[in-house]
Order: C-alpha cells, then structure tokens, then sequence
C-alpha cells in the first residue's frame, strides 16, 4: 500500500489530489484576469492625450502610454492633439448696399489644454465653423471695399485674429486661416 503525503480531497463526489484543486484555480485566475485586462489597462496613442474621470469627475490628464484604471470607477476619455482642418465652404456675405462677396477656405486649428476643450466646448470644429460667419461679416462691414478687393491676406489675418482670441478660452490655437475663393458680384 502506497502512502501520500497529500491528502485527498473531495470535489463533486470524486476524489482528486490537491495539486488538481490548485492548478484549476490559477488557471481560472489566468482566464478571468486575461478577460479583465483590456477593462483596466488602456494605452493612449501618440499624438492624443487622455482624461481620466474618477466616478465621473475630472481626476488627470495622462498623455501616450500605457494607463491602468480601476473597472467601473475610472474612465477614460481620449483627445485628439493631432492639428485640425475646419473647412468653411462658399458662402454669400452682403458687404455693402449692392455688392455681396462670396468666400470660402479653411481654418487649421491645435487643441492645447484637453481639459478646456472638453469641459469647455462639445464639438470644436463646428464652434468654429459656426464663429466664421459672423467674424467675416464684421470684417467684411468693418474694411473699405477696396480693401477686399484687393487683399486676400488681410481677411485672413483679421478672421486668424479674431477666431484665436474666442477660441483661447476653449484651450484652442487657430494656426493659419487660406481663404481659397474670394469672388465679388453686384446684386
């Protein structure tokens, strides 16, 4: 008669060793963990950064790299730092009694602080496509005709001015504003 050191345990009416009974609970441990991961471990890519909410309030901003969480009471939500482009597209401007402009072009801004571009504004780029309009109207009542007529440049400049100066407080930098199609046409 065969002696063992281990005793036997009893698991659903079958007699089975110990080293059994353990070997099953790390491999479900394995198992639940390799299911769990991608709930608590995030890799944020380069050229976004990350904001974590702590049950929903504001807790850091985390920038590339790999972030672990706490399931269920963290969250993440990613930006995007990457430069935008916002295209405005051709629209008709009344820029005098019978004269009406037609311009369109587009505008490349940089998200610099992600916290004031999330908590600030829901969508940037169609804030800004929607700011475009009125500033080009006040610029377009604000200059002599024969000034827009004649220089493209100074549009832009005025609208990259102006836009800028509204878009700070979103944690938002216009970079550059082209003016593709500048067309003037009596009514």
């Amino acid at each position: 008669m065969k002696l063992s050191i281990l005793p036997f345990y009893r698991i659903g009416g079958v007699k089975s060793k110990p080293i059994f009974f353990f070997m099953s609970i790390v491999i479900v441990l394995i198992i639940v963990i390799g299911i769990g991961i991608p709930f608590f471990v995030k890799t944020i890519k380069q050229g976004e950064n990350a904001i974590i909410l702590t049950l929903g309030k504001y807790s850091s901003t985390v920038w590339p790299g790999i972030v672990f969480l706490i399931p269920g009471i963290q969250s993440v939500m990613r930006i995007d730092m990457k430069e935008q482009i916002v295209r405005f597209s051709e629209q008709r401007y009344v820029v005098r009694e019978y004269v009406e402009a037609k311009i369109g072009g587009i505008v490349c801004v940089k998200i610099y602080d992600p916290v004031k571009a999330t908590f600030w504004i829901r969508n940037v780029p169609e804030a800004i496509g929607k700011m475009i309009q009125p500033n080009l109207h006040v610029i377009f009542k604000s200059v002599p005709l024969d000034e827009n007529i004649s220089n493209r440049e100074s549009i832009g400049a005025k609208l990259l001015e102006s836009l800028d100066r509204e878009t700070e407080k979103w944690g938002v930098k216009v970079l550059r504003v082209e003016i593709n199609r500048l067309e003037f046409f009596d009514k």
